[in-house]
């Protein structure tokens, strides 16, 4: 544990495995949860609320956003950037240099775009009436008797696409008007 301090520098209430290995000037934000044997190599940021699965590694030079949640046995390239609000899958393997723009779940079939994020869930969990999910991902109706945490995560990691089943189309209404001609020159 000699140097802990100086190779990382944890953010209030991290969690870290004590068989993570970590390599120097690694910074993470707050809550950052790092798995068993994951490794995280030289100069690497871990923003608030990322999640490193078990064996999973960070090669030097990434940088992760808020909200990242890499799966188990997953290989980050060195110098990769990932936005907030991404979930790449376990053993999904991210070439160096990559840049994402976020709100992502990659899977090894691709990328998924606006698959994840930040989300409203409102109503009443006890309550009789649907609860209404709303993200950069769409708008469901879900019934209370029906709804789960699991069942928004499972969405998210691409287990399920069992929230399909409650999407919403949502009509978005359009506004027409006059456009006037270009003069000529």
């Amino acid at each position: 544990m000699f140097g802990f301090k100086k190779r990382h520098q944890p953010g209030d209430f991290a969690q870290i495995s004590g068989s993570a290995r970590f390599g120097d000037n690694v910074t993470s934000g707050a809550w950052t949860r790092v798995g068993p044997k994951a490794v995280i190599g030289n100069n690497v940021s871990l923003g608030p609320w990322v999640v490193i699965h078990e064996e999973a590694q960070i090669h030097d030079g990434a940088q992760l956003g808020n909200w990242v949640k890499v799966g188990r046995g997953a290989v980050i390239g060195k110098n990769a950037v990932l936005p907030m609000n991404m979930r790449i899958q376990p053993g999904v393997i991210i070439p160096e240099n990559s840049v994402f723009e976020g709100h992502e779940l990659v899977t090894p079939d691709g990328i998924i775009p606006h698959r994840c994020g930040g989300f409203v869930l409102s109503g009443n969990p006890n309550g009789t009436r649907p609860l209404h999910l709303q993200g950069g991902f769409g708008e469901f109706e879900i019934p209370v008797l029906e709804y789960s945490d699991d069942l928004i995560e499972d969405f998210f990691w691409g287990r399920s696409d069992a929230l399909e089943a409650y999407r919403v189309e949502v009509n978005t209404p359009t506004v027409e008007r006059e456009v006037d001609e270009m003069p000529e020159i």
